[in-house]
């Protein structure tokens, strides 16, 4: 917890942002507080594992790891194209279930999530791949008209 420092504590104060984890000094020892500190810490917890976990996958399944441009704004852009996609996959597979759940379809028996999660990976990667490649064909479009614009 290196980021708890005094200094870090005080700024964030300031702004109105909580720091979640133990406050500095002794423990009070009134223990319905300290009960709710620890469930305020295993709250948060949970929010960070869940944010966590996301940051992984974007990682894992969509490449932001692989994210390299040289400009600020296109890595802004990538990174944005890949949480879009992230969040359409989550819609879509939500939408799938519905549809499944709708038509009778037993989710314990016909393996529904793997296929909903195939399906829209799929469509989604598909869907990126395509973003990407005209936001490619376009930087190329322009670098060519401003070479043959200069060039006349």
């Amino acid at each position: 917890q290196i980021y708890r420092t005094q200094a870090n504590r005080s700024w964030c104060k300031e702004r109105g942002i909580r720091l979640s984890g133990p406050p500095l000094g002794r423990p009070k020892q009134d223990k319905t507080l300290r009960a709710e500190q620890k469930r305020q810490a295993r709250e948060d917890e949970k929010r960070r594992v869940a944010i966590e976990g996301k940051f992984g996958q974007a990682k894992r399944r969509f490449s932001l790891s692989r994210v390299m441009p040289k400009l600020a704004e296109t890595a802004q852009c990538a990174i944005a194209i890949t949480f879009l996609v992230l969040n359409l996959e989550r819609w879509l597979r939500q939408l799938l279930w519905c549809l499944f759940y709708g038509l009778g379809i037993d989710r314990r028996d016909s393996g529904w999530l793997t296929a909903c999660s195939s399906i829209a990976g799929a469509i989604f990667t598909l869907m990126a791949g395509g973003l990407l490649a005209t936001e490619k064909s376009a930087a190329r479009l322009e670098t060519h008209h401003f070479a043959s614009a200069s060039g006349a």
